[in-house]
């Protein structure tokens, strides 16, 4: 329609309506098959597959709500490629157990220089369950939940292994054995959960430094020759030692330990640190 006045003439749409948002140029969708999990994972990988990225050419693979069952297979994360679901409890990868005790083949394997966010990591049934490992890589987990059970010998969680150094934020890492294995190579957890009912943390030759974790096993954290962990404002409960430590150091800060500590030719330094009775620890952890 046309409006005009003395000296003024203007032309109003009918309709004020914005343009439509133009398609990302650089993020890949990935959206489930109907009831058909392991099709939507043979999507899943074959999406991840045809994706490149580099420092100048980022790229995100976002993953829609829905069960992607990847059998034995691994998704192998890529640099510069960010994977992104629809939340923890919407969008699941799921991976078969391993036959064998070894090798260990984990449901997804850590690169440099990308995050794995909002998802759930699960890694079910067979000999042996891994459900997340980083080798000599380190990648940025947030807010992603990984659990591995059903094997018919050994569940883990997360391995950092060979040099690896991921960082995990607003997780929760779980296993029916170890729910995370440090060897060789460091780890970062802040705001982690970490729940096993057998050992929650195991550092072997490793190092760590865990920030509002809260810890749950049968042995909670055990070091193994020159292993390392500055642990502060942070809960372990353990039905057997909350730490035990070989041949290591450990530095725990205005945290709490409920179970016993084992020293074997290791040093423990306390501060502000209480047992599950809230009573005082003294400096040496004891």
């Amino acid at each position: 329609s046309r409006w005009c006045c003395w000296r003024l003439c203007r032309w109003f749409p009918k309709e004020l309506t914005a343009p439509p948002p133009k398609p990302a140029s650089r993020t890949v969708v990935v959206k489930p098959l109907p009831n058909d999990p392991v099709g939507s994972g043979t999507l899943l990988l074959n999406a991840l597959g045809g994706i490149t990225g580099t420092a100048a050419d980022p790229w995100l693979l976002k993953i829609e709500p829905g069960i992607y069952d990847i059998g034995l297979g691994t998704l192998v994360m890529k640099p510069f490629v960010d994977i992104e679901g629809s939340g923890e409890g919407m969008t699941t990868i799921r991976g078969a157990g391993n036959p064998l005790l070894a090798p260990e083949e984990p449901t997804v394997l850590g690169a440099d220089n990308a995050e794995l966010r909002f998802l759930t990591v699960e890694s079910v049934g067979g000999t042996s369950t891994l459900g997340m490992q980083a080798t000599g890589t380190s990648p940025r987990l947030t807010h992603v939940t990984v659990q591995a059970s059903g094997a018919s010998l050994y569940n883990s969680a997360l391995r950092s292994y060979n040099g690896a150094n991921p960082a995990i934020t607003d997780a929760t890492l779980s296993a029916d054995g170890y729910a995370v294995q440090v060897e060789g190579a460091s780890l970062k957890l802040h705001n982690v959960r970490v729940t096993s009912s057998g050992y929650a943390i195991v550092l072997y030759q490793g190092s760590m430094t865990a920030i509002d974790v809260t810890i749950t096993g049968q042995t909670g954290v055990e070091f193994f020759n020159n292993s390392s962990a500055v642990i502060e404002r942070s809960s372990i409960t353990a039905t057997g030692a909350a730490l035990s430590i070989i041949n290591s150091t450990a530095q725990i800060g205005a945290s709490k330990l409920a179970g016993s500590v084992q020293l074997t030719n290791s040093t423990a330094a306390c501060a502000g640190v209480y047992d599950g009775s809230f009573a005082a620890i003294g400096p040496t952890c004891f």
